[in-house]
């Protein structure tokens, strides 16, 4: 039997003025500017607090680690204040970085 190797038998033929999905969906993009606003019209952002006094709560009042034989929480709990510390370092940066743009551009 000669069948088509994709297994499709009978292959509906495209009309020549029909346009795939795929054409379609890439031909609606909006404007990232009418869609979302102008970014210049967008208030100056405040300064950023990622520090936290307890960086286990979330993680704690999940419950207990589902590992079995292993008392696990302290090493989770070096990871969690570790990761906490990044965060607030980047926070610090993030700050910095606004403050010194705000310096920078002239106030109107």
């Amino acid at each position: 039997m000669n069948q088509p190797q994709n297994g499709n038998r009978n292959p509906a033929p495209r009309k020549p003025n029909q346009r795939s999905k795929k054409n379609r969906n890439r031909a609606k993009k909006p404007d990232p500017i009418l869609f979302w606003g102008d970014p210049a019209k967008l208030p100056v952002p405040e300064a950023i607090n990622a520090s936290t006094p307890d960086p286990q709560a979330v993680v704690r009042s999940l419950g207990t680690a589902p590992i079995p034989g292993t008392p696990a929480e302290p090493y989770f709990a070096v990871i969690y204040s570790r990761a906490a510390g990044l965060a607030s370092v980047l926070g610090d940066i993030a700050s910095a970085e606004l403050k010194s743009k705000a310096k920078s551009t002239p106030s109107s």
